[in-house]
């Protein structure tokens, strides 16, 4: 329609001389509108099929349109679900190493408290050397995690990483001086 517009525009209202290059372009449109069927000469010859012809038409159509939609649409929700999956999965073992990290630091804090208490105990000190190597990992595994994800979560677990790191020197220290009044001021923040 488009075409046609701009070609009668072109020969009947503006200066441009009727070229032959004009003629051709728009006999070219004539000759392909002519080829066009309508909608009635679609209908006519639709009623002129034999009814196993309509039947099959009539179910062929709408069998290539789902057969399409299938083949557009399946790998589509496909991917969506293995992208779900992998998120869901990661969010699951990211929940579970958070659960980690707060029960080693726990453990941690009641060894560094149970060896302050009473030096002579080293069971304490083994456990104590034991959940550190653990905590360690846990912390590592989750930064691995989130280093493929968002930047916030990232920096969420290198600022426990960071803190774990200052808090292990400071147990450290306390270990290798038991003191409970050296102890008390660090509870406190007072060192």
């Amino acid at each position: 329609m488009a075409i046609s517009f701009h070609l009668q525009h072109l020969v009947l209202e503006s200066s441009y001389e009727f070229t032959p290059q004009i003629a051709y372009l728009l006999g070219r449109w004539r000759q392909h509108r002519m080829k066009m069927p309508s909608l009635s000469h679609i209908i006519a010859r639709f009623r002129d099929l034999n009814l196993r012809t309509k039947f099959l038409v009539a179910l062929g159509i709408p069998a290539l349109l789902v057969t399409l939609v299938a083949v557009i649409v399946i790998p589509t929700i496909n991917q969506l679900i293995i992208q779900y999956d992998l998120t869901f999965k990661v969010e699951g073992r990211l929940s579970n190493l958070a659960e980690q990290i707060r029960y080693y630091d726990a453990v941690l804090t009641d060894s560094v408290r149970s060896y302050v208490m009473n030096p002579a105990d080293n069971s304490s000190y083994v456990r104590y050397n034991e959940y550190a190597v653990a905590l360690d990992g846990v912390i590592a595994e989750a930064r691995s995690l989130v280093t493929e994800r968002n930047s916030e979560d990232l920096q969420f677990f290198e600022d426990i990483d960071r803190v774990n790191q200052e808090l292990i020197a400071i147990e450290r220290n306390l270990m290798a001086e038991p003191s409970i009044a050296i102890a008390d001021s660090v509870n406190h923040g007072l060192r």
